[in-house]
């Protein structure tokens, strides 16, 4: 393997399409801190959408667009020569669970190998993680382990007797032997520490980025879309910011939010049907009497969700698990005030901060009067909030930092190869 000054990672990861949330925009992260080149073992139900998605460039990359002219959207586009190279799974529920690819999609992905440094393996539980800890040992070269969640014990609440079965057969020795394992916030490392060598002493933190939006033109933006949305004068407007997906919880935002009783208030939902569909929330709405005051938005991407970061008053995560949260990041560089339940591992690192009302339960009546809280607090106070979020968001979430820190680790793995 030639060593060589300029990184040269292959990250492997898996459906790594934009509505699959949030590896998906942290994969390219690393791509971007780090150059190299990216893996997919992608379902083939996701053909249409990977087609159209081009990953993020590394910042070494002289097509790297300047700050200044960063796209709306915050994914990077680069030459047509450099998409995700998508290794396709079969059909069926093999496909489905495991991500299994056929020798001759995994002969596309060998073809990757040749020069890689480090290899690079996001999620664990399906056939790229085998393949990326058989390629380490036959390659000669260092791997890292990134879980995003994955080991989460909200993860073994479904398919439990096959994760741990499959956690006690292979995923203890992949965890053992990767050079870094690293994780995007303390809590994160923490609740995997069970399943992480005796001393985790492979185990890494290293907080994701978080693009500051442009907020140039916020006032103009906030004014054209609260009237677009009959928001009165003084009205608090809440914003949840995501897929609806059960696990984020936002049939239970709702109900928090109409168990608030807040006549001065509103509640915008923002993200791409999922398991949950704006139909049954709207339907639950009008049930709870607040469809009035609850408005569904589909998904949202770049300028619209910019004017809605703007738009809003405060961002509101009841999720059961969010390892980082990605929307939760971007909530806090636009300057809002959060409401976050425990199940957000980026909770803990805001303690102290006055940014963040951080839940210490699930209930629905603590979440209601962080709703009632948040409302009562005059606009002056949440501005106050936001901004102090907004500080702690450009310190330690700058993609400068994340970027150092990974070069670090990565200099380190591969000296130790």
């Amino acid at each position: 393997m030639p060593t060589t000054s300029q990184p040269n990672p292959l990250f492997v990861g898996i459906d790594l399409v934009p509505s699959k949330g949030g590896p998906f925009k942290s994969v390219g992260y690393f791509q971007r801190a780090l150059g190299g080149r990216a893996l997919s073992f992608t379902h083939p139900d996701d053909r249409a959408e990977a087609s159209a998605v081009r990953p993020p460039v590394s910042e070494t990359s002289s097509s790297v667009p300047t700050r200044s002219s960063l796209p709306a959207t915050r994914y990077f586009h680069p030459p047509s020569s450099s998409p995700y190279t998508h290794i396709w799974s079969v059909g069926g529920r093999l496909g489905r669970m495991f991500l299994y690819a056929k020798p001759g999609e995994i002969a596309r992905a060998d073809a990757c190998l040749p020069g890689a440094d480090l290899l690079s393996c996001h999620i664990l539980y399906r056939h790229s993680a085998h393949w990326v800890a058989s390629r380490a040992r036959r390659e000669g070269v260092p791997y890292w382990i990134v879980p995003h969640g994955c080991l989460d014990p909200y993860v073994f609440t479904y398919r439990a007797g096959i994760k741990k079965a499959w956690m006690r057969l292979f995923g203890r020795r992949i965890l053992r032997d990767a050079r870094h394992v690293i994780f995007s916030t303390r809590r994160e490392l923490e609740k995997a520490a069970c399943w992480l060598p005796e001393g985790h002493a492979n185990a890494r933190v290293v907080p994701w980025p978080v693009e500051p939006p442009d907020m140039a033109g916020a006032a103009e933006a906030r004014a054209r879309l609260r009237a677009r949305h009959g928001v009165g004068d003084g009205e608090t407007v809440f914003l949840y910011l995501g897929r609806l997906h059960e696990m984020k919880r936002p049939r239970e935002t709702l109900a928090a939010f109409a168990h608030a009783r807040l006549a001065g208030a509103r509640l915008w939902i923002a993200g791409p049907d999922g398991e949950v569909t704006a139909k049954t929330l709207e339907a639950e709405a009008r049930a709870l009497g607040v469809a009035e005051r609850v408005s569904c938005l589909g998904g949202v991407f770049g300028a619209e969700k910019t004017a809605l970061l703007a738009g809003a008053d405060a961002y509101v995560s009841l999720s059961a698990r969010e390892n980082f949260n990605h929307a939760a990041a971007e909530s806090l560089a636009a300057g809002l005030p959060v409401i976050l339940s425990p199940g957000n591992d980026l909770g803990p690192e805001l303690d102290g901060v006055e940014a963040a009302d951080l839940l210490s339960t699930d209930a629905l009546d603590e979440a209601a009067e962080a709703f009632r809280r948040m409302a009562e607090r005059s606009p002056g106070e949440r501005r106050a909030r936001g901004a102090r979020g907004r500080a702690w968001a450009e310190r330690e979430l700058s993609f400068e930092r994340f970027a150092q820190n990974l070069r670090a680790l990565h200099a380190e793995a591969v000296a130790g190869k």
